[in-house]
């Protein structure tokens, strides 16, 4: 899966039982990108900012990653394919249960 944007936001749903086949790639130069997950969802996470904060808020991570910084690697469930989260101006969320609007 491959999104990108020059100028807006990206907003992915991935539904439930969905499974990372291949590589992820999320990006936006001037916007946000959210990234709602299911619960069971297996990657390899890396994501940057330059301009605004990355919160990944998924089951089984340790709280410190749920917080806001500018970058986060890790890995959510069992870990597997590339999860890339990009925003040059903009934040990045990446979550199961998504409560705040992009």
């Amino acid at each position: 899966v491959t999104v990108g944007t020059g100028s807006g936001g990206v907003d992915v749903r991935a539904g439930a039982g969905s499974k990372a086949a291949g590589a992820w790639s999320l990006q936006s130069e001037f916007g946000s990108v959210k990234c709602r997950l299911p619960r069971d969802f297996d990657a390899d996470v890396a994501a940057e900012t330059s301009f605004g904060s990355v919160r990944i808020d998924h089951p089984g991570l340790p709280a410190e990653s749920k917080g806001s910084s500018k970058r986060y690697t890790g890995v959510l469930g069992k870990g597997g394919q590339p999860l890339t989260l990009k925003a040059g101006s903009g934040s990045i969320t990446a979550c199961t249960a998504c409560r705040k609007p992009m």
